[in-house]
């Protein structure tokens, strides 16, 4: 969520966008991605993290019909 809102809005301050409460019990502490099993089946990584986040902004910016109605 912080790099979200750095890309989208740097001026804000986080602490007024990101409430953090206590994790359920009940959560894994990590979810990590075995990318090794991934590679194997062909896939190679094509665009970088930050270039995904900053190309899914841009779309939803772009294509607010998509998802407006849904999230409000």
């Amino acid at each position: 969520a912080s790099i979200l809102l750095k890309l989208m809005k740097p001026e804000a301050k986080i602490e007024d966008y990101i409430v953090y409460v206590k994790d359920r019990y009940f959560n894994d502490c990590r979810y990590s991605v075995m990318t090794d099993a991934l590679e194997s089946l062909g896939w190679k990584q094509e665009i970088k993290f930050d270039e995904g986040i900053r190309m899914t902004i841009k779309w939803y910016q772009e294509h607010p019909g998509h998802w407006k109605n849904e999230a409000t």
